[in-house]
């Protein structure tokens, strides 16, 4: 049997129990995996908007008409909304945001549905996001904001959405690395002309303890920007 044609039938069965049956299971939690596993503590919601299919979507529906809490997490903080932002599943993301699901729900890494989905380049699901208007300056444990993986991966749409937004340019993650010295790295010249049009800090990484190698490039990111700044003139 097709896993596809199983998830139907398994939804149907589903429909045809009891409505406290149907509860239930819908607000079923793990509770065999290891703790140090990341699938400890997972519920039927979140491997839902992991999977995303077609027949997913009608799985999470089927979910939330039996009262699942769309804030639930697993052991280690991942909601349904981080999972369906990071997969990229934006019908699933829709009936989440619906439920008022919680835009700045982090993981115990500090990981939020907006900074995997900018990491990820998912536009349409930053875009709904942004909508709910999440903290846009929101990092994780290592300092990176949803506009450092955006500028340092090339999504330049993402970047224009959370320049849109007012986003901080001089946000620096714990090693000094800023959305344009990662944009400039990468070569991405079109988004550092979009950093530096918001006026960064272009000092600022560099008295945060970078390394001589660090500061050899971004030298070469300086002549860059001062070259594009008298371009201007």
């Amino acid at each position: 049997m097709k896993v596809s044609s199983f998830r139907q039938q398994l939804l149907q069965y589903l429909q045809q129990l009891n409505r406290p049956q149907q509860i239930t299971l819908a607000n079923t939690k793990d509770t065999v995996e290891p703790k140090e596993s990341c699938a400890s503590g997972t519920t039927p919601l979140i491997m839902s908007c992991y999977d995303g299919h077609t027949d997913m979507v009608m799985m999470v529906e089927w979910l939330l008409r039996n009262d699942v809490n769309v804030a639930q997490c697993r052991d280690d903080g991942v909601c349904g909304l981080m999972m369906a932002s990071q997969e990229g599943h934006t019908d699933i993301v829709k009936l989440l945001l619906e439920r008022k699901s919680d835009v700045n729900l982090c993981d115990k890494d500090g990981l939020s549905p907006l900074l995997q989905a900018s990491d990820k380049g998912h536009t349409d699901i930053v875009k709904l996001l942004l909508e709910r208007n999440p903290d846009v300056n929101l990092c994780n444990k290592t300092g990176s904001s949803p506009l450092l993986p955006a500028s340092q991966n090339g999504h330049i749409d993402i970047v224009k959405l959370l320049l849109e937004k007012n986003v901080d340019v001089n946000l620096c993650n714990k090693d000094g690395l800023s959305p344009l010295l990662q944009a400039s790295d990468k070569g991405h010249t079109d988004i550092v002309k979009l950093l530096i049009e918001r006026n960064p800090d272009v000092n600022l990484c560099d008295k945060n303890g970078s390394s001589p190698h660090f500061g050899v490039r971004y030298g070469t990111i300086l002549a860059f920007v001062r070259k594009f700044v008298n371009s201007l003139d």
